[in-house]
């Protein structure tokens, strides 16, 4: 029987740092998350439909486009996330500049982040002011994108938005319907066209 490497002092000449995510693990997250991941999936099928998300726009196809549930969603999700906290995407991939622009525009994809995030003033870079634009600020710096996780503070006022208790009482208690008859509340991922 072989002994663990720490009891006779062996040191491996090789390790593998490269991220192994099993699809079993995968599958299992979904499983856990059905009812948030049908949510992701149909949020983003119906941002694509509208034109609000376009995967990389201009890109060369990253093998993405193929693999609407194990790719453009989590991208579309990604993007969401990122503008939520403070990091706009580029507007051609992802247009809002503000999360309170997307509540304003686009308060469906709002009330998707907020299931999973606080709507609080929390900048992710907190103390780190980006001056000059750069590739991965799309071109934005704190000046031009005022109150957002680039200007190094917690976000602002402005740039957070109203309340989300407030964008949900416009909508009657939910944004998610408003607008998105075309799918019942828990349509099958394996159903939704794009």
């Amino acid at each position: 029987m072989r002994q663990p490497c720490e009891q006779i002092g062996e040191v491996p000449t090789k390790i593998d740092f490269t991220p192994k995510i099993s699809e079993k693990y995968v599958s299992a997250r979904e499983d856990v998350a059905r009812p948030l991941f049908l949510r992701i999936e149909r949020a983003a099928a119906r941002a694509v439909r509208e034109g609000l998300y376009v995967h990389h726009p201009g890109a060369r196809d990253d093998g993405c486009n193929d693999d609407f549930t194990r790719c453009v969603a989590y991208e579309f999700i990604v993007k969401a996330h990122m503008l939520w906290n403070g990091f706009p995407a580029d507007p051609r991939e992802f247009p809002y500049r503000s999360r309170s622009e997307m509540k304003a525009k686009a308060p469906w994809i709002a009330e998707l982040v907020f299931e999973m995030f606080e709507d609080g003033t929390w900048n992710p870079s907190l103390g780190a002011v980006i001056e000059t634009p750069r590739d991965q600020t799309f071109g934005l710096a704190c000046r031009t994108a005022p109150g957002s996780a680039l200007c190094g503070a917690p976000l602002s006022a402005e740039y957070v938005g109203p309340p989300m208790a407030e964008v949900l009482a416009r909508c009657g208690g939910s944004c998610w319907t408003e607008g998105d008859r075309s799918h019942p509340p828990h349509v099958p991922s394996s159903l939704l066209l794009v």
